[in-house]
């Protein structure tokens, strides 16, 4: 059970009775250690990697996305909300090196280089990791602010992103499962998940997980309930639960902000110009980008992809319509 203290950070019950009670609650620094998390930082691109980037390298931050992805969203959404000038590098890694943001994303960092979205490059130097990204992004330039000044409730947000990020992993597992009788249990799993989501958003007054400032907690979330609402109703017959009433407040005011509505706009020219993927309406793209998830057929539409695919061009989908 936990309880609000002071301007809202958590405590356990158990520290709050003993504070109570007078005694002396000390938590003990002797259990066995977590190795150190991999670094985000992978040092400066190699020559090739800045002779591939060409012009692009005009401005000092160059982003590498791809518009389907809702981790790399993370990244994206904090940096149209603090305003940064960027280069923006679209990567179609379903068709691979033949890709050219693909092909500069392969060349950076170490040994074969980097293989997923999102990364930066800023002032010479790489990053990658969605969340450490977009954490990066909002200590690195000015703009509105996407952590609480207050520290309890910064611990807090930092509380709502450890406890929500199961909620991407098992979006993925729901969605890739084939075993339609296991179907039931996982809806479950993913619903207990979005409950508690649904609860945190009652403990602040506003419409976001840290009352009336939107966060790095709330961004976290935003590309995997977008999906949520999108892509799980077409493969899986799941829809989030109306009960969740907070959870669908909370995606109304999100969906008002205009970093959101850029992040998630029917697609751009240069989205156009990239993807092997053929739908250009948000909703539609992202079910055509996600069929072979539903299957459990990743692998394959890379195959697929990489052998034939091109800009325009989704070989997976025409290799599905054949058979």
């Amino acid at each position: 059970m936990e309880l609000l203290n002071g301007a809202g950070s958590f405590i356990p019950m158990g520290l709050a009775a003993a504070g109570a009670l007078g005694i002396s609650a000390v938590i003990s620094a002797s259990g066995p250690k977590k190795p150190p998390p991999t670094p985000t930082f992978f040092g400066v691109p190699s020559e090739a990697s800045k002779e591939l980037m060409g012009a692009k390298a005009q401005k000092p931050f160059t982003f590498l996305v791809a518009d389907f992805c809702p981790f790399a969203a993370r990244a994206w959404i904090a940096i149209l909300e603090k305003g940064v000038e960027y280069e923006h590098v679209e990567c179609c890694y379903f068709m691979g090196e033949k890709d050219p943001g693909t092909k500069l994303l392969y060349s950076l960092g170490p040994g074969d280089g980097l293989r997923t979205v999102p990364a930066a490059v800023h002032n010479g130097q790489i990053f990658t990791e969605s969340k450490e990204l977009a954490n990066y992004v909002d200590d690195a330039f000015p703009g509105p602010a996407l952590k609480p000044a207050d520290p309890t409730m910064r611990y807090n947000m930092n509380v709502f992103l450890s406890r929500h990020d199961p909620i991407a992993n098992m979006y993925y597992i729901f969605l890739r499962n084939q075993d339609k009788s296991a179907d039931p249990e996982l809806a479950m799993k993913f619903e207990g998940m979005l409950e508690k989501f649904d609860n945190d958003l009652s403990k602040f007054d506003g419409p976001f997980l840290c009352g009336e400032q939107f966060t790095l907690a709330d961004i976290n979330l935003v590309g995997f309930i977008e999906r949520s609402t999108v892509v799980l109703p077409k493969y899986k017959g799941w829809s989030i639960p109306p009960h969740f009433q907070r959870i669908t407040k909370w995606y109304q005011a999100v969906k008002q902000r205009k970093s959101v509505q850029d992040a998630t706009a029917d697609r751009s020219e240069i989205s156009k110009k990239t993807h092997a993927f053929e739908a250009t309406e948000r909703n539609e793209y992202l079910l055509e980008m996600y069929e072979c998830y539903s299957n459990n057929e990743v692998d394959l539409a890379k195959q697929k992809l990489k052998e034939s695919g091109k800009v325009g061009f989704n070989s997976y989908k025409h290799f599905k319509v054949a058979q």
